[in-house]
């Protein structure tokens, strides 16, 4: 079976496609209701063919213009094929984003750190907003999301946790 290799809308989106066996066809994302939508999408390599709502992508930016449905969504059809292989077809919807407040995309996942070590993945969050994001990473002394403290100068949509001293 033929399968996509990435996927992005306005660089917000990023599935991870791990194989054949990832069996996920169906893909969210919100977007600004007015304006372009710019979709990236490719297979695993350059001998797989993506089709984008009926035209051949070359795995460049795809601009479309929105065409909202009484919902405030809009579905975007992309099929991967290959030669001597199944086809596929994906499903993405598009939602028009509500305005004035940020929605969160994905959490944070869970990490695990070594002291004096530089092993462990950063913690990243991905959000979308009709306006501009910034962001502040907190630390806590204790698993709740009240009462942190803001981290100095951390201010980006990743963060990679600084150890000198844990206490054991």
């Amino acid at each position: 079976i033929a399968y996509l290799g990435s996927l992005s809308v306005n660089d917000t989106l990023s599935p991870k496609f791990k194989s054949l066996s990832a069996y996920v066809n169906e893909y969210d994302a919100y977007v600004p209701a007015e304006g372009k939508i710019d979709i990236t999408a490719k297979g695993p390599n350059s001998s797989f063919t993506v089709i984008l709502n009926g035209e051949k992508t070359t795995g460049d930016i795809t601009s479309i213009e929105p065409n909202w449905d009484s919902n405030g969504e809009m579905k975007v059809k992309i099929e991967v094929s290959r030669d001597g292989y199944k086809s596929r077809i994906y499903t993405l919807t598009l939602h028009k984003q509500p305005e004035g407040k940020p929605i969160i995309l994905t959490q944070p996942s869970d990490a695990v750190y070594f002291e004096n070590t530089r092993r462990g993945d950063n913690l990243e969050i991905l959000a979308t907003a009709d306006g501009t994001l910034s962001y502040q990473w907190y630390e806590n002394t204790t698993n709740s999301t009240e009462g942190g403290t803001p981290i100095s100068g951390e201010v980006g949509k990743t963060y990679r946790p600084k150890f000198t001293n844990i206490d054991m």
